[in-house]
């Protein structure tokens, strides 16, 4: 009974970022419910878990940068507090996501008022954050690694490795992450339910496919010239180059030195990063003639069918 209840307060915590981050857009909402409504998401939501707390907040932050953006006027003093600090708590289990601090640095400068209260806010959360990736860097490389990656791993050897041998390891990474990233492996951070079941690849497709439908359409006039050139350059940089500093540390403390594959890497690692990547992708999008809150219900009823089917699926049929 106290391990049940202890699982009430993460859907809770989840639930309450997933509501003040879409409360603070002006659109998009839809695009933010999708990717909260993934049935992994929510499967991991109902367990213990740091991903839930790492996704929840990642989405208030970037809600804030995003409702920022969308409205006319400066931001405030509270938004950036409040949007910093979800970054800065977003990061706090995985440090290897410090790349969401460098956001808010990317507003409009005429959207901000007081440029040097403004950065010194940002500068003093990222540099708190960066020193404690630092540490625990330092701190996982000298203990050997983690153990359950095998008796071959030696994160100094590893590293020593890639050094002397840049090409051999580049061409590791890029074979691992052609299918990592793989229309595939969609399954793995959509439909994929840990020991209870892995979904089907034609359901993460169809999500995946609602997801682009919501990121054109969800738009109005609040998204037209709503962020710079480099928002939409940095996002996708950020996507990537995120997603290889990930495998990147699983293959120097995860796994075997030399080793011609990456382990360790799941692919619910992809998860936090799928939100702020599509809230401004899309630019102004496709405006739709119909009632918005029609369109709001088309896309909750959705997305509850595939996740109810989902826990039918790997759950309720395991129990009977």
């Amino acid at each position: 009974m106290i391990y049940k209840f202890g699982q009430i307060p993460i859907v809770l915590v989840y639930s309450l970022c997933c509501y003040f981050a879409m409360k603070r857009l002006h659109s998009g909402k839809m695009i933010l419910a999708v990717v909260a409504m993934f049935p992994t998401s929510l499967f991991i939501a109902s367990n213990y878990s740091y991903d839930t707390w790492v996704i929840g907040f990642v989405m208030i932050g970037m809600a804030y940068f995003v409702g920022n953006c969308q409205e006319e006027g400066v931001v405030s003093t509270k938004d950036t507090v409040i949007m910093v600090i979800a970054f800065a708590i977003a990061i706090i289990p995985k440090q290897i996501y410090l790349a969401f601090l460098i956001i808010p640095f990317l507003m409009k400068r005429n959207k901000i008022e007081n440029k040097k209260k403004y950065y010194s806010i940002c500068s003093m959360a990222f540099v708190i954050m960066l020193f404690d990736l630092l540490l625990k860097t330092i701190f996982e490389t000298s203990k050997g690694g983690d153990v359950r990656g095998g008796a071959g791993v030696n994160p100094t050897e590893q590293i020593l490795y890639i050094i002397h041998n840049p090409v051999e390891y580049t061409r590791t990474l890029l074979n691992f992450l052609k299918d990592y990233l793989s229309i595939r492996n969609m399954n793995g951070f959509i439909d994929h339910f840990a020991y209870l079941g892995i979904g089907t690849t034609t359901v993460a497709i169809i999500v995946f496919a609602f997801l682009v439908f919501t990121t054109l359409t969800d738009k109005r006039e609040y998204d037209v010239k709503a962020y710079s050139k480099i928002v939409y350059i940095y996002d996708i940089l950020m996507f990537f180059g995120t997603v290889v500093l990930i495998a990147t540390s699983l293959y120097i403390a995860y796994t075997e030195v030399g080793s011609n594959t990456i382990a360790g890497c799941q692919s619910r690692y992809i998860t936090p990063l799928i939100y702020p990547l599509f809230a401004v992708l899309g630019g102004s999008g496709i405006r739709l003639k119909f009632d918005y809150r029609v369109y709001n219900y088309i896309v909750m009823i959705i997305m509850q069918s595939v996740s109810m089917w989902c826990i039918y699926q790997y759950i309720l049929i395991k129990m009977l």
